[in-house]
């Protein structure tokens, strides 16, 4: 494994992350890699200095998958995530996720649905100075019914309510 990364100002920075190696159980032969790039910026420092965004990219692969009909030997799926978080107050911070997975030959997913998005949005209020409560609301989607829901639905929605103790 090995990662690079750039910092070109204070407000832009990217790294680019490389892991191989082999992934099935007692079979050292087949290799699985993974390219992770992410970027971080900061596009109005002066006039939002709270408003922070992130993009996610992600390719991997994975040679002689077993239970996969894959005519050259390789497996292979991308995903990304964009995200935007603003910082109103010291104390209420606000964000939004959108992420995208595909892996046309499902090896990944298991399912009939091997494209995949969501879009999540958050609220974390620091009650106190260590203690963080998030609220999040996400909503999945699916191109099979067989996503989600016991294989009978292509979409799901969840409400998720987390208090977080912050160490350090």
């Amino acid at each position: 494994e090995a990662m690079v990364g750039w910092k070109a100002s204070e407000e832009l920075s990217s790294s680019v992350g490389f892991m191989y190696g082999s992934q099935q159980f007692e079979d050292r032969d087949n290799g699985r890699g993974l390219i992770d790039v992410v970027t971080n910026w900061t596009p109005l420092p002066d006039t939002y200095p709270g408003l922070k965004l992130k993009a996610n990219f992600d390719y991997g692969w994975e040679e002689d998958v077993p239970s996969t009909n894959i005519d050259d030997g390789v497996d292979d799926w991308v995903g990304y995530a964009l995200y935007a978080q603003y910082e109103l107050y010291e104390w209420l911070t606000l964000a939004a996720r959108w992420e995208q997975f595909w892996n046309d030959q499902a090896s990944r997913t298991g399912l009939d649905s091997p494209r995949l998005w969501e879009m999540t949005y958050t609220a974390d209020l620091k009650l106190y100075e260590n203690l963080l409560t998030r609220l999040e609301y996400r909503h999945d989607n699916g191109n099979s019914k067989q996503a989600f829901d016991n294989g009978t639905s292509d979409h799901q929605t969840t409400l998720g309510l987390s208090m977080i103790y912050l160490f350090g």
